[in-house]
């Protein structure tokens, strides 16, 4: 359908019936605007006012509709046909939009989730303290923090941590504790945070942690190593073939019924100190943990003039060692430990073996 042709078909009717404008609108009751904008093509008679116009000016609804009354070369067919085109038109012009709004909203979807996982895992600057399962999250909307396993030489002297994050020269807090526990930070975005993110990006050189030890106060710079970052077109896998890393919190049950095992041979002191002393080919082995955490054991020995010391973390089946002489620490390591299966390395062997002489 034409509108333009429709507009000029209903002017000849009118004007060879001899009404004005106005003179139709008033006999069909509508405004002699309307009729105006139906000579000129701008706008289309609604199909009751076709059905009016048809009896008024004695031709056919399909003579108005085609705009020229019928021949030879006009029928309902083309009229059919015209109605059809309109339709066909109309539909591609919905696919059309229907295409824009979800090309538009997957466009902003892709810019605003592009880059907005990293993770980062948190190193210690200092030599003489590791940290274990340190790991920071920054998403779009939050941020997780966790600073993991403080392992330290002097570890027990330890009596309180804080955690600090610097912003424009302003030192924010994001936790203290005297408890040498793993402790999860979580810092939401847009609300005063914490943490100084701009355009997705973190700030990674103003983290760092006081340590209390006694009267002494040790500052240690905290550094972000980048991990990950959801800045892949396409998922790509690990071209590693050595495992996978599996990072658990929760003690298993082995080790959990291990210590809770132990506890039963153990002494308790007033400081809710457990020990257990075996002397053995001259040698005093020394064991330690604490009430309320029995997921750490302490081990100490001095043998052929050296101070051994192994630190057993058992929710995540890690341990460290250090080996001391008179003038401080010569070696040291850290190691995975099984106590369900055989050592595979010579450091577990040792350690197995010093297990094995308190579970007798």
């Amino acid at each position: 359908m034409n509108n333009k042709e429709i507009g000029k078909f209903i002017k000849e009717l009118r004007i060879k019936a001899g009404l004005s404008q106005k003179e139709l609108a008033d006999m069909i009751y509508v405004s002699r605007e309307a009729v105006s904008k139906w000579e000129t093509g701008k706008n289309m008679p609604t199909y009751d006012i076709i059905l009016i116009l048809a009896d008024l000016f004695k031709v056919s609804v399909d003579e108005i509709l085609l705009g020229e009354k019928k021949n030879s070369k006009t029928n309902k067919t083309e009229i059919i046909k015209s109605i059809y085109d309109d339709k066909i038109r109309l539909t591609k012009i919905l696919i059309t939009s229907i295409i824009f709004f979800a090309l538009s909203f997957f466009i902003y979807y892709f810019f605003n989730s592009y880059d907005s996982v990293k993770v980062y895992l948190v190193r210690s600057s200092d030599s003489e303290i590791i940290l274990n399962n340190g790991i920071l999250v920054l998403t779009s909307e939050k941020i997780y923090f966790r600073l993991g396993n403080i392992i330290y030489t002097d570890k027990d002297k330890i009596t309180g941590v804080e955690v600090y994050y610097d912003c424009n020269s302003d030192s924010r807090l994001l936790y203290s504790t005297d408890m040498i526990d793993d402790v999860l930070v979580i810092d939401y975005l847009g609300s005063g945070e914490y943490f100084e993110v701009e355009n997705k990006n973190l700030k990674l050189n103003n983290l760092y942690m006081k340590l209390t030890l006694g009267d002494i106060e040790k500052t240690v710079k905290l550094s972000l190593e980048n991990d990950y970052s959801n800045n892949h077109l396409f998922f790509k896998k690990s071209q590693r073939n050595f495992g996978k890393e599996v990072i658990t919190k929760e003690t298993s049950y082995e080790n959990r019924e291990f210590m809770e095992r132990l506890k039963t041979k153990f002494e308790r002191n007033e400081d809710n100190i457990y020990s257990y002393v075996i002397k053995d080919k001259g040698i005093e082995y020394n064991y330690i943990f604490y009430e309320g955490d029995l997921s750490r054991l302490n081990i100490e020995f001095k043998e052929n003039n050296l101070s051994y010391m192994y630190k057993l973390m058992l929710d995540d089946s890690t341990a460290v060692y250090y080996v001391f002489d008179g003038n401080g620490q010569i070696d040291g390591d850290i190691f995975n430990f099984d106590l369900e299966k055989e050592p595979t390395t010579e450091q577990e062997s040792k350690l197995i073996n010093l297990i094995k002489k308190i579970d007798k």
